[in-house]
């Protein structure tokens, strides 16, 4: 069997630099060639290209920067309304009394031994 020529690093590189600095559009299909040979390990290109295969990022790049935007937004308000942090309410002292008893005791950190964490 034969194995496909080896394009060195920085050929790669410019290949995946002009197809994501390209303004035009592009299928998922026109990535998936792309990256067949993996995805040159270059600051930011990798995790782009990633989002791109995944459905994460629209084939149509002119809104990428308005969709990532929108996209980490999201992730934060995600992780403000669905991550409670102990040390927030503990400082506000904006427990009501439906959140103790949901909670259980409020623990203070003396209380919480090397045991109890894995």
């Amino acid at each position: 069997q034969r194995t496909p020529p080896k394009v060195d690093f920085a050929k790669r590189v410019e290949k995946f630099k002009e197809f994501l600095e390209d303004p035009g559009k592009f299928t998922v299909a026109d990535v998936q060639r792309l990256a067949s040979d993996g995805v040159p390990d270059v600051p930011g290109m990798r995790s782009l290209v990633w989002k791109v295969l995944l459905n994460y990022l629209p084939t149509d790049k002119t809104n990428w920067e308005q969709m990532l935007a929108e996209k980490r937004k999201q992730y934060e308000e995600f992780c403000e309304d669905l991550i409670l942090d102990p040390s927030k309410q503990a400082r506000s002292g904006n427990n009501t009394e439906e959140d103790s008893s949901e909670l259980g005791t409020t623990l203070k950190s003396a209380d919480v031994t090397h045991a109890d964490h894995p």
